[in-house]
C-alpha cells in the first residue's frame, strides 16, 4: 500500500478518500480485495505484462536470464519491452516499489508470494489469464536449449531446463 501512495504521489488523506470511494467497495468487496485491485489497476502495460509472466512461474528464485531472450522478435508483441533495457527496468522497478515482487540486487533472482500469483492471476478474469499463460510459456520456450536430433536426448542441458521449468 505504501508503495502505491508513493509512487503515485497520493497523501495519506488523498489515498484514503480514494479507497473509501472506491465502487467496488460498495459491491460487496472487503477491503483486502480493493486493495489488490486498486494496486493491480494502477500498473502500466509492461508492468501488468512482467507480473503476468511471473504469476505463472514457481514463485521462488527466478532467474533473471528468462528475461533475456535472444530473439525478442519471435515472442508475442506483448513480451518486446523485455528486450529494451529500460523499459524492462521501469516495469520492475513499478513491481518491486508495490512489493509485488522482490528482487535481489546481487543475484538478479525474483521472487513473488503465491498470494501475490493468485490473487493476480484471479484479478486477470480468463482470457487475459490464457493470453499471460501463453506469454510465460513463449517466453520459457524462448530461453531453453533446443534439443539436439544427433544426441537424442537433452541430459547435457538440464541445468539450464532445471533453471526454468
Amino acid at each position: 500500500m505504501a508503495g502505491l501512495i508513493y509512487d503515485d504521489g497520493y497523501s495519506i488523506q488523498e489515498f484514503t478518500d480514494m479507497f473509501l470511494e472506491d465502487p467496488s467497495s460498495a459491491h460487496g468487496m472487503d477491503e483486502l480485495a480493493t486493495l489488490w485491485d486498486l494496486t493491480f489497476r494502477s500498473l502500466d502495460p509492461n508492468s501488468l505484462c512482467h507480473l503476468g509472466v511471473v504469476s505463472f512461474l514457481m514463485p521462488d528464485s527466478i532467474s533473471s536470464k528468462l528475461f533475456e531472450p535472444e530473439n525478442a522478435e519471435d515472442l508475442p508483441p506483448d513480451l518486446h519491452f523485455f528486450k529494451q533495457r529500460f523499459s524492462f527496468s521501469n516495469s520492475l522497478r513499478k513491481l518491486t516499489t508495490r512489493s509485488l515482487v522482490k528482487r535481489d540486487k546481487d543475484s538478479g533472482i525474483l521472487t513473488v508470494h503465491r498470494l501475490v500469483q493468485t490473487q493476480f492471476r484471479h484479478f486477470l478474469g480468463p482470457a487475459r489469464r490464457q493470453e499471460m499463460f501463453n506469454n510465460t510459456m513463449a517466453l520459457v520456450s524462448s530461453v531453453l536449449p533446443r534439443g539436439d536430433m544427433e544426441k537424442g536426448q537433452l541430459y547435457d542441458s538440464w541445468d539450464w531446463y532445471d533453471r526454468f521449468v
